[in-house]
């Protein structure tokens, strides 16, 4: 009977561990679907409502929610903190500090830096070309996560059950 127990707890913590992965690969879909959206609003604020760049910041971070929204909030802090400093250090600081919690890759990362780098530093115009560069290479990204994300979920959690059929057998 607990050889038995053993064996259900080996293979639920191994199809449980697949599972995990494979709702990493569903949050970082979300991330990126949520960075867009905040993007847009930021573009809307700033062209549309001719809002100041903390304030624009502050309504994207509060439309956006979750880690997307914090990233943001963090930048806007930044900015109320730091008074006459460039928002770049702000928003590479930012980025550095919410990195792991956003589940961007190594591109995605370089990308928002590039943002990070033009933000705030010219006419609304070329802020808005920037936004929607940036926006539609998140869009790619987001695009590349969602194939990525239906042709392995699927696989990682079969390999966790896998694993754990595996495990248990060899232990027995």
């Amino acid at each position: 009977m607990l050889r038995l127990m053993g064996a259900l707890f080996v293979l639920a913590g191994t199809s449980g561990f697949g599972h995990l992965i494979a709702c990493g690969l569903d949050d970082h879909v979300s991330t990126l679907r949520r960075l867009g959206a905040a993007l847009q609003h930021l573009e809307s604020d700033i062209i549309f409502a001719s809002l100041p760049l903390s304030a624009a910041l502050r309504r994207a971070a509060q439309a956006a929610g979750g880690e997307a929204g914090a990233f943001l909030t963090s930048v806007v802090e930044f900015i109320s903190r730091n008074d006459g400093e460039p928002l770049t250090i702000g928003w590479s600081q930012s980025l550095a500090h919410h990195a792991k919690e956003l589940l961007l890759a190594t591109a995605e990362i370089e990308v928002l830096t590039q943002l990070g780098k033009v933000l705030g530093g010219s006419d609304r115009e070329d802020q808005q070309k920037h936004l929607a560069l940036t926006r539609a290479e998140l869009a790619r990204f987001q695009a590349e996560a969602e194939a990525k994300a239906s042709k392995t979920k699927r696989i990682w959690k079969y390999l966790g059950f896998a694993l754990g059929a595996l495990t248990v057998i060899f232990l027995y």
